[in-house]
């Protein structure tokens, strides 16, 4: 409650709390990417400038996915109990039982070819981190997954923001 007490409307003190969490998982892998090229700006080391900035796209792609969808969780949820449920329900569960099914048609039905491309697809963080199996396809294929792992972040804020506008606050802590 105190911080519905503050002077801030719901939705500025939602995206403040989720940037404050972004920002430091952020930070130290730009640092990274940033000291990355300024290696190879030496006369002794061979890189490729692309493949380093395609590969940071990805992974801010992949952060900015999974923070917004723990956001969604935490807003939904309501206590940590319910959260570490929820999100391990859908980010194992699904999958899991995804992969039971697959297998059980690939079992009992005669000419059933299994397709496991379906897990990549079903939850946002699988496919975030599907994302890494385009490795052999060139770094081409990392710069078109940023637009759609960006929209699922948008989509993932978005439903966040409007969940928590209408939540009221003494649900918030539970």
């Amino acid at each position: 409650d105190v911080f519905h007490a503050l002077p801030i409307s719901r939705t500025k003190l939602l995206l403040s709390r989720y940037f404050a969490s972004v920002l430091p998982a952020l930070a130290p892998a730009l640092l990274s990417y940033v000291s990355l090229s300024l290696v190879c700006l030496s006369d002794r080391v061979i890189g490729d400038y692309n493949y380093i900035w395609s590969h940071a796209a990805l992974n801010l792609g992949i952060v900015l996915v999974m923070s917004a969808m723990t956001m969604v969780f935490l807003v939904c949820a309501g206590n940590t109990f319910s959260f570490v449920a929820s999100l391990g329900g859908l980010n194992v569960g699904i999958p899991v039982l995804l992969y039971i099914g697959i297998e059980l048609c690939e079992n009992y039905l005669h000419g059933y070819v299994a397709d496991y491309n379906a897990i990549y697809y079903c939850t946002p963080a699988f496919f975030a981190f599907s994302r890494y199996q385009l490795y052999d396809q060139g770094w081409d294929a990392y710069w078109l997954q940023l637009p759609w792992l960006l929209l699922i972040a948008a989509v993932c804020l978005l439903a966040a923001v409007l969940l928590y506008n209408r939540r009221k606050s003494e649900k918030s802590g539970e």
